[in-house]
């Protein structure tokens, strides 16, 4: 995150703590963090400190919701990513979210984890062990350092002792087999206090019961710890003529080729996106969406 951005989240930190005339201790029990990472962000961290961007991103949705929330509407997939959010938070389940890509999976737990005791972790295909857990241990605004058994210890005090924690684990399909492993340490021993979503593209359900069916250690546990896969939907007419709107175009054209042209919502706002870089402050026409280049 560039420091821009971070200057103007500590100012706004500042400007919440004034106005609700809260302690620093209060704020971070509101927004579910350890009072001394938004210490850090306050005096703009410090050595061997550094605060993650989801934890930037999940402070500034708290004390400032009308500048960073991002425009949405309540497609059928949001409000069935945070229906399954809230069902694994308040029931203590793992719960799996495995479809096409586009779908608006990343945007949806993005806002859910902007909620209280709730940790957001971006997985890549590069991790090990241990920056795994260190990311998942950076999410919840804990600075621990050690050895990988130290690591986990941490992350499962933290989650045992919150209230309703809700762990999201995106773009997990990417990652290293032993990386499951972690997983399935943290859920056994945060088993029914701590719900957990893990999501990807259709090739993470895919594998994992490959990996079953072959006997590879470790994932016919996985597989059976995962309650529930949530399937999700490509956009409605309906949808993507809201989202349209919502963006401003009015124009019927639009609309039908929108929907003619998309059958993902990342393609559809990067139709959009693209038209309104090309057109600046002019409404976007049909012509102008025929001329933005999306493969």
């Amino acid at each position: 995150m560039q420091a821009e951005t971070q200057i103007q989240i500590k100012e706004s930190i500042e400007q919440y703590l004034a106005d609700k005339q809260l302690s620093q201790n209060k704020l971070a029990a509101e927004i579910g963090i350890n009072p001394a990472t938004l210490s850090v962000m306050r005096k703009g961290g410090k050595p061997g400190h550094n605060v993650s961007d989801e934890m930037w991103r999940k402070v500034d949705a708290h004390v400032n919701p009308t500048g960073s929330s991002v425009r949405a509407i309540n497609t059928r997939n949001l409000k069935a990513i945070t229906d399954l959010c809230d069902d694994a938070r308040h029931n203590t389940r793992m719960l799996g979210i495995s479809d096409f890509t586009g779908a608006g999976k990343t945007f949806a737990l993005e806002r859910v984890s902007r909620q209280p005791n709730t940790y957001y972790v971006l997985t890549t295909c590069l991790m090990t062990q241990k920056s795994f857990l260190m990311k998942v241990a950076r999410s919840m605004g804990l600075r621990i350092h050690g050895t990988k058994e130290q690591v986990l210890e941490a992350i499962v005090e933290q989650l045992n002792a919150d209230n309703a924690p809700l762990l999201i684990l995106d773009d997990f399909g990417k990652v290293r087999d032993n990386v499951y492993r972690m997983l399935q340490l943290i859920y056994d021993s945060t088993q029914g206090r701590c719900g957990i979503v893990v999501a990807g593209v259709e090739n993470l359900k895919r594998y994992i019961h490959r990996c079953r069916d072959r006997s590879k250690m470790g994932f016919a546990e996985m597989s059976r710890r995962i309650e529930y896969w949530l399937p999700l939907h490509r956009p409605s007419r309906k949808e993507v003529t809201m989202i349209a709107r919502l963006h401003g175009i009015e124009d019927k054209r639009a609309h039908d080729y929108l929907n003619n042209r998309t059958k993902d919502f990342g393609t559809l706002n990067a139709l959009i996106t693209n038209a309104r870089r090309a057109v600046g402050e002019q409404p976007i026409t049909v012509e102008a969406l025929i001329h933005t280049k999306v493969d």
